[in-house]
């Protein structure tokens, strides 16, 4: 029976017959149950493992697969960008041979051009050069006459003497025979002029005699009368020089120093035309190679910018001047058109925007310009980290600019408001228009000449302050100096630019001798109010730095944009409401409620006035003073799905933001509702005193002193522009009313609840 149980273990109970399992016992089928069950089981263990395995297997070539799905799709977006890349690539190309064609032709022409001077050049030295030989041979024969008439002037004393012993011999009677001194003549009488023997003697000379020999008779004849030829070296029969002899001897001397000098300065011209031939050669191939390597270096920018989307630069191929100015100019000329009588240049960006997508490059020489609106790109860029306030600025700005010392500020704010209101109170009872933009100016510079530099300006009370202007005078400077940064060379700017420099001298007069007053009292220990000023000297004075044209340059920083921006906000919000009734009303139902007949008001009805907030808030989305900022972008980035090159400065810009129906529904309508509490927050689309680390520190303060004024205006006048005011806008640096909102006052009756 074991040996049954035994060889039964290893056959399948399926092919063993009925009659054989019969024949076994309940414990051996118990145990080949058993042991089938478990070898079951372990088939089934095992085809699970394998299941497994296969599983694994699959997965892993499900994730090869996968895998290389990937690959297969990045090497087709490999492809397809390379062949972007080969058709750009092909194009720059092209534009480069084309490019290069055109600069071969124009260095042909160059050269052929230079090559026809030099020759004509090298011509003219020639023709010099022959000239000065026949005037050097001219000026040595002219030069051995004269030596022949200085030895001829220096014998004719021994002559005279021998003439004189032959007179006297023919007088005494004595013989007549010929005797010769040596002289080519005969002291016998009859050697006259007439005679055959003195004629031969003129007229044939011997065979060695020079040409100096020759000219030398010839002189001689010429310098005797036509009685006594014969009579040698200009003397007559009685050893005295005939008349008119000194005359033509000076005339030769004069003639051998003129040529003298002649030869000489044409030698020296000579030199100087060929030296200045070359310099002239050298200076223009050193221009011109010059210009080409500029003109490669813009064609290296451009190759790595264009793909940027952007604007057209007007090239004509069929030019080369045409070409080159806009290969080089690119969209200067368009905006310097744009900005021509202080227009807003904000309105082409936006133009531009609109046409070519939220961002898109400006080209001007070799500078390369990022024009961004795109909110990501400003929540990424302004509320980055990597772009903090300078430290030392910070610290110092912080505490006073806080909230105990801007509360501080409300009397300061009242009282300067104060002076403005009663300011208009004469104008009204005058009904004498008035400029809002200029009132507002000297407000703000009083109040930020006091807070911050313990000045009291008073500029409403002079009728001629020179502050306002010296201001707009720098802001419209720096704005024709971005136009046009050579302007101090061209004499047609100078009287603007002598302007620019007097203003700039009075502010820093002013600053030096705020600073030196400030310096005296802090040294003497007397008591000084806790300003800006102070401050600074104080952390100067710490950190041992005392720089003082540093201190200048601060003080006409936070004088200038510590009231320009407010100025002209104010004058926008009084110049939109002029043709806002409505919203008007709205503002002075509230100002009644809030402030009612009060002079002066309190920190805490600030808070109060939410609709004058939300008016103030959407003239900066209008109007904004400052447009927009920049930043630096070192290192390649992708904006809105576009590859930026490092190397570049982006601009955002709130004004065109502003503008856009993409961001702002009806974005030219006067809506103060846009900025209800309850309204959704504009996404990083305004941004008038910019965002982040290096947002304004005295957005607070300017907004404060905003409102003090507006709610006094509103709480007692009624503006309305005179005839002929308009609504347009001038860029002086900052964005200012062009008109200068004009208006006529009028006062508000009130009961004693504020209501009109």
């Amino acid at each position: 029976m074991a040996k049954n149980s035994l060889d039964g273990s290893k056959e399948d109970l399926s092919k063993v017959a009925d009659v054989e399992l019969l024949k076994w016992s309940k414990d051996d089928l118990i145990k080949r149950l058993r042991k089938a069950e478990n070898e079951k089981m372990n088939l089934m263990v095992e085809h699970g493992n394998m299941m497994k395995d296969v599983n694994k297997r699959l997965q892993v070539h499900l994730h090869e697969i996968r895998g290389l799905k990937e690959i297969n799709q990045k090497l087709q977006d490999d492809n397809h960008e390379f062949r972007e890349l080969c058709c750009f690539l092909d194009d720059d190309r092209q534009k480069g041979k084309k490019l290069t064609r055109e600069w071969q032709r124009f260095g042909r022409y160059t050269a052929s051009v230079m090559w026809k001077e030099v020759g004509g050049y090298q011509q003219k030295l020639k023709e010099l050069e022959a000239k000065q030989q026949t005037v050097m041979r001219d000026n040595m024969e002219l030069k051995e006459i004269i030596l022949m008439l200085d030895e001829d002037r220096n014998g004719a004393g021994s002559r005279s003497s021998i003439d004189s012993q032959s007179s006297l011999t023919n007088l005494n009677g004595g013989s007549s025979t010929l005797r010769d001194v040596g002289d080519g003549s005969s002291t016998s009488s009859t050697g006259s002029a007439g005679s055959p023997d003195h004629q031969h003697k003129h007229l044939h000379h011997k065979p060695g005699e020079t040409k100096i020999g020759t000219i030398r008779r010839s002189m001689d004849d010429l310098a005797a009368s036509h009685h006594h030829r014969s009579i040698p070296n200009g003397l007559n029969e009685f050893g005295t020089p005939f008349p008119g002899f000194t005359e033509i001897r000076k005339t030769a001397v004069k003639g051998t120093v003129a040529g003298k000098l002649v030869g000489g300065n044409m030698s020296v011209l000579y030199i100087v035309v060929q030296f200045a031939g070359c310099a002239f050669l050298f200076v223009s191939l050193l221009l011109l190679g010059s210009f080409a390597a500029y003109c490669l270096y813009v064609q290296y920018i451009h190759m790595k910018f264009d793909h940027i989307p952007g604007p057209p630069r007007d090239s004509n191929g069929k030019y080369v001047l045409m070409f080159t100015c806009s290969f080089l100019l690119g969209h200067g000329p368009a905006l310097n058109k744009a900005m021509e009588g202080y227009k807003v240049v904000h309105d082409k960006f936006l133009e531009w925007t609109e046409t070519y997508g939220p961002v898109y490059r400006v080209n001007v020489l070799h500078r390369v310009m990022l024009l961004v609106s795109s909110p990501d790109a400003v929540k990424e860029y302004l509320m980055s980290p990597k772009y903090p306030k300078d430290p030392y600025t910070y610290n110092l700005l912080f505490n006073l600019f806080g909230k105990r010392y801007l509360k501080g500020m409300m009397g300061v704010f009242n009282e300067k408001a104060e002076c403005l209101m009663e300011k208009l109170e004469e104008k009204t009872e005058s009904q004498t228009p008035v400029s809002m933009h200029f009132m507002v100016n000297c407000v703000t510079l009083d109040v930020i000449a006091k807070v911050a530099f313990g000045m009291d300006l008073n500029l409403l009370d002079e009728s001629e302050t020179p502050f306002p202007h010296a201001i707009s005078t720098c802001l419209k400077g720096m704005t024709q100096y971005i136009q046009n940064p050579y302007m101090m060379y061209m004499p047609w700017h100078w009287k603007f630019v002598k302007e620019v420099e007097d203003s700039a001298e009075l502010l820093r007069k002013t600053g030096k001798e705020c600073i030196e007053k400030r310096k005296r009292a802090v040294k003497n220990g007397e008591e000084v109010p806790d300003d800006i000023l102070t401050q600074i000297l104080k952390s100067a004075e710490q950190e041992g730095d005392y720089d003082d044209e540093v201190m200048l340059d601060n003080f006409i920083t936070f004088f200038i944009a510590g009231q320009e921006t407010t100025a002209n906000q104010l004058s926008f919000t009084i110049m939109e409401l002029t043709r806002q009734p409505e919203i008007i009303k709205k503002l002075r139902v509230e100002v009644d409620d809030v402030i009612g007949s009060k002079r002066d008001i309190d920190y805490e009805d600030l808070g109060k006035l939410t609709y004058l907030s939300q008016v103030l808030k959407e003239s900066l989305r209008i109007y904004p003073p400052a447009p927009g900022t920049s930043r630096w972008i070192p290192e390649d980035t992708v904006i809105e799905g576009i590859h930026i090159p490092g190397g570049i400065s982006a601009t955002f810009n709130t004004y065109i933001m502003g503008r856009m129906e993409k961001f702002f529904k009806d974005p030219l309508k006067f809506d103060p509702e846009r900025f209800h509490p309850d309204a959704p927050k504009p996404y990083y689309c305004y941004f008038p005193f910019t965002l982040g680390h290096r947002s304004c520190l005295g957005q607070t303060f300017s907004q404060m002193e905003a409102k003090v004024v507006m709610a006094k205006l509103l709480q007692r006048f009624e503006f309305l522009l005179v005839p002929g005011q308009t609504f347009k806008i001038m860029d002086t640096g900052t964005l200012r009313p062009r008109d200068g909102v004009v208006c006529t006052v009028k006062s508000r009756v009130t009961n004693c609840k504020g209501n009109t």
